[in-house]
């Protein structure tokens, strides 16, 4: 006879798989779904998170996504893909934030996070589309990304072809990511911290600081949504945002604890 524990992880394993599964359905989620295979990452449940999900890339522990089991289903499948993304990020890029400067580390932290809400948005307005489920929508809104997603569905609907990855959605999505000035200075703190707390430990030795710190060839393929389509691409927007010292102003002069308590 299995024992209740042996049913509950069964039963996580299973509602895994169902998560896989939709997400891969999509145009959008199908390429990270097979990054995230490709990546070995390991996906599992965890009590008491303090987000519907986290990932984590470590020597020890490799990569792993981390789901809340606390969370409705519609959450955590953005969720997620939230995560996916930062997976095809760190695939795409092959860096992580301790090969650069601060100052590049914090921008960089920025630049992924508003990319990968951006992708979450617009997957949870492609599942709508698929399903009529208002759920995915409200989904980002209990993530705390509310804003993000209505940005990007106003997009949408402003648009006259409805077209769910055309550039002009993700754009504004990544862009109100940048408008809420507490989630920015809560990454921003998580950043210091994590950077910190490396640089100050035997594994800075690890970290080879990248010569040229951090350029815009380092991340061409952030951004893309499908072969030959990148919305950060458009016009030339990757390339603005580096040009203009106010996007991306670097607060890595400031103390850890001059800046907000995150909700991460």
């Amino acid at each position: 006879m299995e024992t209740a524990s042996a049913l509950e992880d069964v039963a996580y394993l299973d509602k895994i798989d169902k998560i896989a599964r939709i997400i891969q359905s999509t145009t959008l989620g199908k390429p990270c779904i097979e990054i995230g295979v490709l990546e070995d990452v390991n996906i599992s449940f965890k009590n008491h998170m303090a987000t519907p999900a986290a990932f984590s890339n470590s020597f020890l522990g490799g990569k792993e996504i981390s789901l809340n089991s606390e969370c409705d289903f519609h959450t955590l499948v953005i969720a997620m893909g939230h995560e996916l993304r930062h997976v095809e990020q760190h695939f795409f890029l092959g860096y992580r934030r301790n090969n650069f400067s601060l100052e590049d580390a914090i921008k960089l932290e920025r630049l992924l996070e508003a990319d990968a809400s951006a992708f979450a948005s617009g997957l949870a307005w492609e599942l709508y589309s698929k399903t009529g489920e208002n759920e995915y929508l409200l989904a980002m809104e209990k993530i705390g990304d509310g804003d993000i997603q209505q940005a990007f569905n106003n997009a949408v609907c402003s648009s006259s072809n409805k077209i769910f990855d055309e550039p002009a959605p993700f754009i504004d999505a990544f862009n109100a990511w940048f408008q809420n000035p507490v989630r920015v200075e809560s990454y921003d703190r998580f950043c210091i911290d994590s950077y910190t707390e490396v640089e100050n430990s035997v594994l800075r030795l690890i970290f080879e600081k990248h010569a040229l710190g951090l350029t815009t060839d380092l991340l061409k393929d952030i951004g893309c949504l499908s072969k030959n389509n990148n919305y950060l691409n458009d016009n030339g927007l990757l390339d603005k945002i580096f040009e203009d010292p106010d996007f991306l102003a670097a607060r890595a002069h400031e103390s850890p604890r001059d800046i907000a308590i995150p909700f991460r």
